[in-house]
């Protein structure tokens, strides 16, 4: 963790990073870089944590942190631990409030369309510009494919929706007029985001699902470490950031968040709860799938388009969502006020430990 938060640092001195491998360079050097391309359970191993302890308490971390155990990345697999220690922070009402907050602070105009394409205008003087391609909002990627579109040109074009996948799960970004020495993708990357379930359920889990005969006896949280038979990975009490777990103990029931790699039928439900007041779930793809192979795409997918998601390909959580965006926001003052990203200075002299 010492490591990993020399990026605040690195971040508030104006450094910038026009990929993610430069960004974990200057981290923690060649071990980041590595980690994230090589599998953690090796690396674990090698620095002799026991198979116990690999097979319950990190594979308990991952797979809640990001639905997989055996071959995720070193850096995928750390990020995903520490996402399950004490002292984390939530948001009243949810993570979206920072957003709301960041624009309304921002003082920015926001128009709400459906952006089909983005086209280098390589005439423009003094220096190139984009132009948007886009539809109104709301219309489904394929009905948007038949609408005329709305033409708007900007200096300046930040992409913050993953470009990985196909549609319907996921909306493919058209780049025109780049030439060969642009990083912009020709199609969707390789790679899939994972589907991860939040199913919100009011009521009392049934105790002898789990070997118990008392609900009680209970802890507040369950976690598999095996895909099981109900397909649910977490089943937790979920707690109100404004109500302590002493003042929700005195209300009647708890409401609990059960991780699921599918939303749960009837006949799971019934298995899982003793009785069931309300539910409700949120079907999302929630993070990539993290092997040894991917490839990570650069942030700078051309001077004056940044990238921001590439990021997630190296871990996902809303941390590294700030990390990214704000890595994007210092490319693009630089590049507006024609400034160096100075990445190649913001390597690190001690390398050696993840």
């Amino acid at each position: 963790m010492t490591q990993f938060e020399k990026i605040y640092t690195l971040q508030d001195e104006g450094k910038a990073f026009k990929t993610v491998e430069d960004m974990v360079d200057a981290m923690g050097g060649e071990a980041f870089i590595n980690g994230t391309r090589d599998p953690l359970i090796p690396l674990l191993k090698s620095h002799g944590y026991s198979d116990r302890f690999i097979g319950e308490v990190v594979a308990a971390a991952t797979r809640v942190s990001y639905g997989q155990f055996e071959d995720i990345s070193v850096f995928a697999g750390m990020v995903g631990v520490a996402g399950v220690q004490p002292g984390l922070w939530a948001v009243h009402e949810g993570n979206y409030k920072v957003s709301e907050a960041l624009l309304k602070e921002s003082k920015a105009n926001v128009y709400k369309s459906l952006v089909m394409s983005v086209e280098l205008n390589s005439t423009s003087e003094p220096r190139e510009t984009f132009i948007i391609h886009s539809v109104p909002w709301q219309q489904s990627y394929a009905e948007a494919k038949q609408k005329s579109k709305d033409r708007i040109e900007y200096d300046i074009v930040i992409v913050d929706i993953p470009q990985h996948g196909k549609p319907p799960m996921q909306h493919p970004i058209n780049f025109a007029g780049f030439d060969a020495k642009s990083h912009v993708p020709s199609g969707p990357y390789p790679g899939e985001y994972r589907h991860t379930v939040a199913n919100f359920i009011d009521g009392v889990p049934k105790a002898s699902t789990f070997g118990l005969d008392n609900p009680e006896s209970l802890p507040d949280s369950i976690i598999e470490v095996v895909e099981p038979k109900l397909r649910f990975r977490s089943l937790a009490k979920n707690f109100p950031v404004d109500v302590t777990p002493e003042e929700a103990a005195a209300k009647e029931g708890y409401v609990y968040k059960v991780f699921s790699t599918e939303p749960l039928d009837d006949e799971q439900v019934e298995a899982l709860f003793e009785t069931v007041k309300e539910r409700t779930f949120v079907d999302w793809l929630a993070y990539p799938y993290y092997g040894t192979t991917h490839q990570i795409p650069p942030f700078e997918l051309n001077p004056g388009v940044y990238y921001v998601n590439a990021i997630e390909w190296a871990a996902s959580a809303i941390e590294m969502s700030v990390i990214g965006s704000k890595n994007a926001a210092l490319l693009a003052h630089q590049y507006w006020t024609g400034q160096s990203s100075n990445d190649d200075e913001a390597k690190v002299e001690d390398k050696d430990e993840l």
